[in-house]
């Protein structure tokens, strides 16, 4: 009896075993699947760049016109204010001639209250250039309580993105340690500043995902999903989604939501980006080179032509270690047909 209780016990831990293998088996299968869909869809987005580039290019040359016609002062800085906001990630030299286009009207205008707004929007673009320091300096000169609500809001998050790049493009210990602890004081400014929204939501899910604490993130992030959101929001949640997944060590839903993040970045004709060079790197440890370096390339070409500095450090970083793997897999090929070409001659 007892034998044949631990026969029983036997086979049910075989089969249990076996079906949770095959669960997961089936399980990975299915992400893998649900990536490679997304990443067909992100190849085809890159093939159409230069459409959607066309796209903004009108929209900008009409705004342009209209700037051209314009009789009022305060209509000349609300255009300026709208090329402004369509250059600022597209292609920031231009971005910076606009912010110095509102200075001149804003001083036409006699509206001192314009000042700070301008002052932000310098910080923002010099922050896009990679001028990190010349980005804080700006912000400086503002006395935030001062400002209303709206205006510090932004102030507060180009302050937190700025030493989070300076974070980033930092190398030495105490001054990344210095820099990410400045990040996270701006952090609890936002939280104390902003009631409620999709800002605040994605601040508060990045502090639990820095803290190793995805899983109170992830619900947060997903729930937003199911409100109306813009396009920039969306691709905010995306990208904050792939770092939820990176902490958790999960790769195939990490690529997932980075290449959803690319291809709003894409389709929107935004060129600073890091959703693009950060999936190229997965892509890359996933033994997909060609992929890796359609998705570098892109990103290069991106990065240049916004004058985006620290977007650019990041690609020519990893550009030569792929461009290394692809000239040695061609070389490969190449002694494999020699050898080839050899044997059957012989």
């Amino acid at each position: 009896m007892k034998q044949n209780i631990r026969i029983f016990i036997a086979r049910y831990k075989f089969i249990w075993l076996l079906t949770s293998m095959i669960l997961l088996t089936l399980s990975a299968q299915a992400q893998q699947a649900n990536h490679e869909k997304v990443l067909q869809q992100l190849d085809e987005v890159i093939t159409k760049k230069a459409s959607f580039r066309t796209e903004r290019e009108t929209t900008i040359s009409q705004l342009k016109q209209q700037l051209h016609y314009a009789t009022t002062e305060e209509d000349k800085y609300k255009l300026c204010n709208e090329l402004l906001g369509l250059y600022l990630h597209y292609q920031a030299d231009s971005a910076l001639y606009y912010i110095n286009k509102k200075s001149e009207y804003a001083l036409l205008l006699n509206k001192p209250e314009c000042h700070d707004e301008i002052i932000i929007n310098r910080a923002e673009v010099m922050g896009v250039m990679g001028m990190y320091n010349e980005a804080l300096a700006e912000l400086q000169q503002i006395s935030p309580s001062k400002l209303e609500q709206e205006k510090l809001n932004i102030l507060l998050l180009t302050a937190r993105t700025c030493y989070g790049w300076l974070a980033d493009y930092t190398i030495g210990h105490d001054a990344k340690q210095k820099y990410l602890h400045l990040t996270d004081l701006y952090r609890d400014s936002i939280m104390n500043s902003i009631d409620s929204g999709v800002d605040r939501n994605i601040v508060l899910a990045e502090r639990f995902i820095l803290s190793a604490q995805p899983d109170k993130a992830l619900p947060m992030l997903n729930q937003m999903l199911t409100t109306s959101l813009d396009l920039r929001q969306k691709a905010y949640i995306y990208y904050t989604l792939s770092m939820a997944y990176e902490v958790k060590n999960e790769p195939d839903m990490q690529i997932y939501y980075l290449a959803q993040t690319a291809i709003i970045d894409l389709s929107t004709s935004v060129r600073e980006y890091a959703s693009l060079q950060k999936l190229a790197r997965l892509i890359y440890r996933h033994g997909d080179l060609k992929r890796a370096y359609s998705y570098l390339s892109c990103s290069m070409e991106d990065a240049v032509a916004c004058n985006a500095r620290l977007r650019f450090a990041e690609v020519t970083e990893f550009y030569p270690i792929i461009d290394m793997h692809i000239l040695k897999k061609k070389l490969k090929k190449k002694e494999w047909l020699s050898y080839s070409y050899y044997a059957w001659e012989y």
